[in-house]
């Protein structure tokens, strides 16, 4: 499996792998969704209109996969009208990243080298989706983990191309960092956050 960096593991799936993994990705959206609040957490970071700092935006969501071969967040439920649909390719190129532990330096570490990864990838002309569904669950990353053979894969990632989307907001810089002397960030950046919210 080729190094992304000191303890990360970055993997292009072949053909079998591919299939396992987006399998993987349809079950863990499906549980995902029948959870309760899930449906709900999609609405608060859709909800709010052009004014709001953060979430995403009517402009920056995609179309639906015609196909229903990738699993997408479906932040139209919350919207009063249906996102047009297109047909996705049949056999994307999907990459995993992993870590060789789980500890909260692992995560940061994975996170680090996701942004390398997206960087990369976005000077190369390649537009990227990142497809988190089955790392968010036991049960499916403990399946991800045997399919990719990687102890803890952290992120599922989709390369290819893409239309471009118009930016998405974000918030004011104090918001999003911790204090040099204090343990505590500012309560907006606390609110509502879960693993793969934007911190």
């Amino acid at each position: 499996m080729p190094r992304a960096g000191r303890g990360r593991f970055l993997s292009v799936a072949g053909p079998d792998t591919t299939s396992a993994v987006l399998e993987l990705a349809r079950t863990a959206d499906l549980e995902l969704r029948g959870r309760p609040g899930y449906r709900a957490e999609l609405g608060r970071w859709t909800a709010g209109g052009a004014k709001r700092r953060d979430g995403v935006p009517v402009r920056a969501m995609g179309p639906t996969d015609r196909l229903r071969t990738l699993p997408v967040r479906h932040f139209a439920e919350a919207l009063a009208f249906p996102l047009p649909s297109a047909p996705f390719e049949s056999d994307p190129a999907i990459l995993v990243l992993a870590t060789a532990g789980d500890t909260v330096f692992d995560h940061l570490r994975a996170g680090q080298a996701l942004q390398r990864v997206l960087l990369t990838a976005t000077s190369l002309g390649l537009a990227t989706g990142l497809i988190s569904q089955p790392a968010e669950l036991a049960a499916t990353r403990a399946r991800l983990a045997d399919a990719v053979s990687s102890a803890w894969p952290q992120i599922v990632l989709r390369v290819g191309d893409g239309r471009p989307v118009r930016s998405t907001p974000r918030r004011p810089l104090e918001e999003t960092l911790l204090p040099s002397g204090g343990p505590a960030a500012a309560p907006a950046a606390r609110a509502g956050r879960s693993r793969w919210s934007p911190r």
